[in-house]
């Protein structure tokens, strides 16, 4: 005679669902804490994966990652979770500086399902953090080949190819995906603010540009690169004085920014400010 398999019985399955939801009320206030409720929901109830997931975002958010690696192999084997947890596996290999493992995990999710493309975008958004453009152009444009009816969703696999493409100096087709990025989801900042200034680099569309950068201010305030785009565009544009204000901005929400000193340092230039133009050049090296 087998041994029946245990089953959570109905309270168990309530007291696991109350310790889980008192761990998601103090996670921001006290993450440390969280942990423990969510691994004493699990210990209530063994076969509740999804606070197990959980649980592995709460150590990864933590830089626990290899724990939280191990628990999203486990969770995977879980057909419900197992897409989201194989996801997150990748994200962690990446964290992790394993970017074969990552590559390897998503290439086979991609294999395995050749309708959905969260996988690809995955891929193609870690090689662009490690400045692989050309391979993440490629994931990406193996993943518009899947796309069959466009929806706002998609604005982040067409910015995700329009950006690796900017750098690789492939300007028309970027902008292309910049602006069919946009048509889709016409107030993202980020969006807004990469396509905003391009274009002020290029001196192009500059008031256009002006107005969708000080859209995505207004939802990012404390954004410095994008305080920055504006400051930019109004040192362009002729506004000086205002463009000076910006930067000045700019710089204070992210002093080591080469890129804003530099801004800063030119616009303090045309308004006669030679010396601390000179400073903020300095800086910027």
């Amino acid at each position: 005679n087998h041994p029946k398999k245990f089953r959570k019985t109905s309270s168990q399955t309530g007291i696991a669902e109350a310790l889980f939801g008192l761990s998601r009320s103090i996670q921001r206030q006290d993450p440390y804490q969280a942990i423990i409720w969510i691994q004493l929901a699990i210990f209530v109830d063994p076969e509740f994966s999804f606070a197990k997931l959980r649980l592995a975002d709460a150590l990864s958010s933590e830089n626990i990652l290899q724990s939280a690696l191990d628990i999203y192999k486990f969770v995977s084997r879980d057909p419900e979770y197992s897409w989201a947890s194989r996801l997150r596996v990748a994200k962690t290999y990446n964290f992790l500086n394993n970017l074969d493992g990552a590559a390897e995990v998503l290439n086979a999710m991609a294999r395995e399902d050749k309708n959905r493309i969260d996988a690809l975008v995955n891929l193609g958004n870690i090689y662009r953090g490690h400045q692989r453009h050309r391979d993440a152009v490629n994931v990406f444009e193996k993943a518009k080949k899947r796309v069959k009816s466009w929806e706002k969703r998609h604005w982040q696999l067409l910015y995700g190819n329009a950006a690796s493409r900017e750098r690789l100096k492939e300007w028309p087709a970027a902008e292309t995906d910049f602006l069919k990025a946009l048509e889709l989801n016409p107030k993202e900042p980020k969006i807004l603010n990469y396509l905003g200034y391009s274009w002020v680099e290029q001196r192009k569309n500059l008031k256009r540009a002006h107005k969708m950068i000080k859209d995505a201010v207004k939802q990012r305030p404390q954004a410095p690169y994008i305080v920055d785009s504006l400051g930019w565009a109004q040192y362009q544009l002729g506004d000086i004085k205002g463009a000076v204000k910006n930067l000045e901005r700019a710089v204070l929400l992210d002093p080591a920014d080469a890129t804003i000193n530099d801004h800063l340092g030119d616009a303090y230039w045309r308004v006669g400010r030679k010396l601390e133009a000179q400073y903020q050049w300095r800086r910027s090296l």
